[in-house]
Formats: structure tokens, C-alpha cells, sequence
């Protein structure tokens, strides 16, 4: 919250964008933020709820009426409201953006003829206009390594709001050194994903920690709850995939699925080589939230929307069969290529190659036992074959 704050107390800074895919926390983030700011701001703070709009030209309407501003005939509502603007100092909290990225121009519109607005928004994807900050948010902390469990393991963001959902179910809830060890394998399925480490925790009404981290990984339909103040689209996992995947074009949905092939993070040229996925594909999932490019320059898709993509293999017509043998060919020859580069002395991968193929390397042959090359079952002494 610190970080979000200090953008915002910027004065140069007038629109912020919390970006991130949905569960993540963003509604959560800027209602927090928002309520310490009420008293920055002459005029106030005012927030604005978009998920139930499915039109642009309703944005004017809902605004004006989260402002508590009356509309009068004779001249058009935008220019009305862009009046009522111009002379306020105040905070515009624009909450689920994503479903009206058409709607933009009314935000420059705003910003242009109104100095002191600041605008605070909360969105799936960036609005990309001029100005815009994006603040992008990832999933809560948890320890990377079962092995690492400890005194400490409590202090990690994803273990505290477990614990804190947890005592809501069961008041007197306190984790032994087993149920640490099942939170942080949760908190390790559901990729530290709020919504998901909530869900998750919900379930202690009925099962142990270690009971929920197993039904978890069969199926992403574990994760939801029948809580009857939540919105629908919050109730469970599949309803926030289900959401994000109608945002996309078929293009989109058809990329989505045929990554849905990687298990784990993944280089450009593997995606382009195995799904035919462009450069422009790649940044258009990045910038919608639905992968996120780590700092070596790898992608990752988080594993419960991997799981939801799957499943949209077939319906948005791809050939799962043909997809995962260009997978295992693809790794097959990286092994290979690897495997020639130890023997000729080198010991990284020759310029071009997929430097971190070793990550998903171990699934591609899984799935492509009849592959072109394998591994000599008898090596000569001192002969290198194993790198994994």
C-alpha cells in the first residue's frame, strides 16, 4: 500500500492503474488506499463501481450519480459532468475498468478539462493513454520451498491472510508445524492468488489444511464458496477465469489455450516455435494479466488459468494431440542440441537456444517417448548425459 500511496501523493501523477488479473486484490488495494486519502483531497474521495456496466455510454450516468450530481436538460450529460469536474480537487476511484477499455476517452476527457482530479483505477488491463501509471500487482508471498518451513513462515503475506481467513471459520485456529507445511503447499497451488488462498481456507470448516492442499490440485472447481454477500463472479475460481476469458476475442481465447501447453515459465522462441503465438500475442496477454514476464525474461502463466486453458483446448478448435507433440519435438531437440554442446566442452547453450529449456525439458519427454533422440543408457566413462 506504501508504494501506491507514494504514486498517488505525485503531483505530476494524475492516472494510476492497479493492473492485475482478477482475484489478485485490486478492488481491496484501492478502497484501502482511497479511505487513507479522504483527507488529501478538498472535495473528497468518491468511488465508482463498473462491473455491472456493459456499455461506455453509460459511464456518465454511473459516475454522476456516484458524485451525488444531478443531471438537468438542455445540454449533452458529458459536458455536464466535465462542468462539475473542472473546479474539483477529488479522488475518482474507477473500480473494474476492464469491462469498458472503450470508455478511456472520457477518462482523458476528464483529466484534460478538470487540473485537480486524480483518477485511481482498477483494471484487468491497462487503459494505455497517455499519463497513465500502471501498478502492477502479483500474488501474496509465501516461502518458494517446502524445506524452508520455519518460526518465520508465518510472517509471509499468503500464510497471514490464510491464518486470518482461517480464524474467521474456526476462532481458536492454530497451525501446527503439519498445517503450516499444507498452507504453504496452498498457498504454492493457488500461486499465492488472494481470491484462491481465501477460497482455499474456507473449506476448514470441513477438511484439515492437508485435506484441502489434496483436492486442490485434481480440479480448480474445489476452490469456491456458497458466501452470499461475495459477487458472483468472486464465488469461484472458474467464475473469475469465466469472466476474464468472455473479455478476450476468439484470436485471444485460441492463444490462451494452445499455452496452455507449458507447465511452468517459458521463452518466446518456444512459443513461437510450438503454438505459432506472435511477438503482438505475447504482449497482448501480458498487458490483459493473464501472463506475467518474469524479470530473465521468461513468461509464466499462472497455474489454475493454465488448468481453466486447458480445458478450452478442444472447444476453440485446437488439435491438443498436435499441439503436444510439437511440444515434445521441440524440447526432444533441445535436449539434443544441449546434449551435443556438453560433449563438444561448451557449457551454455549455444547463442539463440532456449537458455532455460531445462525448466519444462523433463515434461517434453514425458510426453514424447518416441522422440528422435534420448539419452545413452550406457555412456562411455566420463561421458556427460545427465544436466537436470
Amino acid at each position: 500500500m506504501a508504494d501506491l500511496t507514494a504514486l498517488l501523493d505525485r503531483p505530476t501523477l494524475r492516472l494510476i492503474t492497479i493492473v492485475g488479473p482478477g482475484g489478485i486484490g485490486k478492488t481491496h488495494l484501492a478502497l484501502e488506499v482511497a479511505s487513507h486519502q479522504l483527507g488529501h483531497f478538498r472535495h473528497g474521495v468518491f468511488f465508482v463501481s463498473l462491473a455491472p456496466l456493459v456499455s461506455p455510454e453509460t459511464m456518465v450516468a454511473v459516475i454522476g450519480k456516484a458524485l451525488d450530481f444531478s443531471f438537468y436538460e438542455g445540454s449533452p450529460p458529458e459536458q455536464q459532468l466535465l462542468a462539475y469536474l473542472r473546479q474539483r480537487e477529488l479522488l475518482l476511484v474507477l473500480d473494474n475498468f476492464e469491462y469498458l477499455l472503450k470508455g478511456s476517452g472520457l477518462v482523458v476527457k476528464m483529466l484534460q478539462t478538470s487540473p485537480d482530479l486524480k483518477i485511481l483505477v482498477t483494471s484487468q488491463a491497462a487503459l494505455k493513454v497517455q499519463g497513465e501509471q500502471i501498478f502492477q500487482l502479483t500474488g501474496m508471498e509465501f516461502p518458494p520451498d517446502l524445506l524452508d518451513i520455519s518460526e518465520e513462515t508465518v510472517q509471509f503475506s499468503g500464510i497471514d491472510l490464510f491464518s486470518q481467513a482461517a480464524r474467521r471459520v474456526q476462532p481458536d485456529f492454530e497451525p501446527t508445524s503439519g498445517d503450516l507445511t499444507a498452507i504453504v503447499q496452498i498457498c504454492q497451488l493457488v500461486q499465492g492468488l488472494p481470491l484462491g488462498i481465501l477460497l482455499a481456507a474456507g473449506w476448514l470448516e470441513l477438511l484439515t489444511p492437508v485435506e484441502i492442499a489434496a483436492e486442490i490440485g485434481p480440479s480448480i472447481d474445489f476452490l469456491e464458496t456458497d458466501v452470499r454477500d461475495l459477487p458472483d463472479r468472486h464465488k469461484s475460481i472458474r467464475a473469475v477465469f469465466d469472466s476474464m476469458w468472455r473479455l478476450l476475442t476468439e484470436s485471444e481465447q485460441t492463444v490462451l489455450a494452445q499455452l496452455s501447453v507449458f507447465r511452468g515459465s517459458f521463452t518466446r522462441p518456444a512459443a513461437q516455435r510450438i503454438t505459432g503465438t506472435s511477438l503482438r500475442d505475447l504482449m497482448s496477454m501480458t498487458h490483459k494479466s493473464l501472463l506475467y514476464r518474469t524479470p530473465a525474461g521468461r513468461y509464466e502463466l499462472h497455474e489454475l488459468l493454465r488448468q481453466y486453458a486447458a480445458e478450452k483446448v478442444a472447444p476453440v478448435g485446437v488439435a491438443g494431440e498436435a499441439l503436444q507433440e510439437k511440444y515434445a519435438a521441440y524440447y526432444a531437440g533441445w535436449l539434443e542440441a544441449r546434449l551435443t554442446d556438453l560433449r563438444g566442452g561448451r557449457t551454455t547453450a549455444s547463442p539463440g537456444r532456449d537458455r532455460g529449456g531445462h525448466r519444462e525439458c523433463p515434461r517434453g519427454l514425458e510426453l514424447g517417448g518416441h522422440s528422435r533422440s534420448q539419452p545413452d543408457p550406457n555412456p562411455k566413462p566420463g561421458q556427460p548425459v545427465s544436466f537436470l
